[in-house]
């Protein structure tokens, strides 16, 4: 049987933190306590508890492109190494699934566990420049899983931002290796030309969602994986993301969209990760599989920066533009100034 590795989306597994005389925030807020799954536990979204699980979730990114806890005092790292067990669900109580559908499918036709069926977690919140450590860890366990399955070459399949992560990381990677250790990538809804959404979550208001979007989204703010996840200017151009009655903008102008609205680590991250955004051709055998014809957030419409906002829906998945899912550069614009 062919083995298979899965790669997780966005939030697509679960991440545990360690408090060790973290800084204090609020006085309700623990600043001591063992290893315990953040994401996800649905107690951290008690009213107390918002504030302080957005503190021990949020990160800050050094100019080299090292993410850590912003915080002070909190550790973090990723459970379940190997196995489908991070990522089938998301919560210890087994209530919120992700992949375990089809990992319960690919049981009844032979399938094992850390043998045949594994899974890469990994820090999604983290941009695409803090990979280095994690895309060592999978090439080792391509590697591992080929030798264990008697030298058979391995699939992978992911979901979302989880597929142009694995393009970079197959960019990184020698064509000799791939051809022994690759056998093809099914990319499942693959965010390789990024999300309006992540535009909404870096430069709009969030509180016409309410308090807890509004907590989310300073969160969201703060990982490099949605900076990565800004429409591509490589595969939108000219088209307008952002209109406003003095300026509208479009992907190329996202950096002097943060300037305008004074987000200067944004401008910095963007700076970094905007490169990332152009894969090389992967070298191996690819299925995209992908939807259309539902009603997408695509661009947003505000008379200035930081007033109300309206959003413009067109076609897409849901999350993703159809341009952005099918990752084709130079992708006919639909909209020019």
């Amino acid at each position: 049987m062919r083995p298979l590795i899965i790669i997780p989306s966005l939030i697509g597994n679960r991440i545990e933190v360690k408090l060790e005389n973290a800084d204090t925030v609020h006085w309700y807020c623990y600043n001591n306590e063992d290893w315990y799954t953040i994401w996800f536990d649905k107690y951290e979204f008690f009213p107390l508890e918002q504030n302080c699980f957005g503190e021990n979730f949020k990160l800050k990114r050094s100019v080299e492109g090292v993410y850590t806890a912003a915080r002070n005092g909190v550790s973090s790292r990723i459970p379940h190494w190997g196995s489908v067990e991070s990522c089938d669900f998301l919560d210890t109580g087994n209530t919120l699934p992700v992949w375990n559908e089809i990992s319960t499918i690919l049981r009844k036709y032979g399938y094992v566990d850390r043998f045949n069926l594994r899974a890469a977690p990994y820090e999604w919140r983290a941009g695409p420049d803090g990979m280095t450590s994690y895309f060592q860890n999978l090439k080792d366990l391509f590697e591992e899983t080929y030798t264990l399955n008697g030298n058979i070459s391995v699939a992978a399949t992911a979901l979302s931002m989880g597929s142009p992560y694995f393009i970079l990381f197959l960019n990184t990677m020698q064509q000799s290796w791939k051809d022994k250790y690759v056998h093809s990538f099914t990319s499942l809804s693959g965010a390789f030309g990024g999300s309006s959404f992540a535009l909404s979550v870096l430069a709009l208001p969030q509180t016409q969602y309410g308090p807890a979007s509004n907590l989310l989204g300073d969160i969201a703010s703060s990982w490099g994986s949605i900076v990565y996840l800004l429409p591509s200017p490589y595969i939108f151009n000219d088209n307008i993301f952002l209109y406003t009655k003095s300026q509208n903008y479009t992907a190329p102008q996202f950096q002097k969209l943060f300037q305008d609205a004074n987000k200067t680590a944004t401008v910095e991250t963007l700076r970094a990760l905007v490169p990332m955004q152009k894969f090389g051709a992967p070298g191996i055998k690819i299925n995209c599989v992908y939807g259309y014809g539902v009603p997408t957030e695509g661009s947003y419409s505000m008379d200035a920066l930081g007033g109300p906002w309206k959003a413009n829906n067109e076609d897409g998945d849901g999350t993703c533009l159809t341009e952005a899912l099918t990752g084709s550069y130079g992708a006919t614009n639909r909209r020019r100034q």
